[in-house]
């Protein structure tokens, strides 16, 4: 399992926006190939993180179009570009 985690911040007034625009895309979320879990973060001040885990190792042309598909919807509500990083999943403990 892997674990892709992408920074981003909120421009300051567009937070309703990005608010409709996440609750758009759950569709789409759901439909990415191989995910197992999707958690948004986010703090008073826009600041965010999205921890996408996921099955198999780099994701396929497929799935890489998928996901630039739902980033391309928040077009405009960012900062900044929204930075990625890759992880192994080391550890998974999951309590039901």
């Amino acid at each position: 399992m892997y674990a892709q985690v992408t920074r981003f911040k909120i421009k300051p007034g567009q937070l309703a926006a990005a608010k409709q625009v996440r609750d758009d895309v759950d569709p789409m979320i759901r439909a990415v190939t191989g995910i197992r879990q999707h958690l948004t973060l986010l703090d008073e001040d826009g600041v965010g993180l999205v921890i996408a885990i996921r099955e198999g190792g780099e994701p396929s042309a497929e799935t890489r179009v998928q996901i630039a598909e739902i980033w391309d919807r928040f077009a405009g509500l960012f900062e900044a570009e929204p930075q990625r990083e890759q992880f192994e999943v080391f550890r998974d403990v999951s309590i039901d």
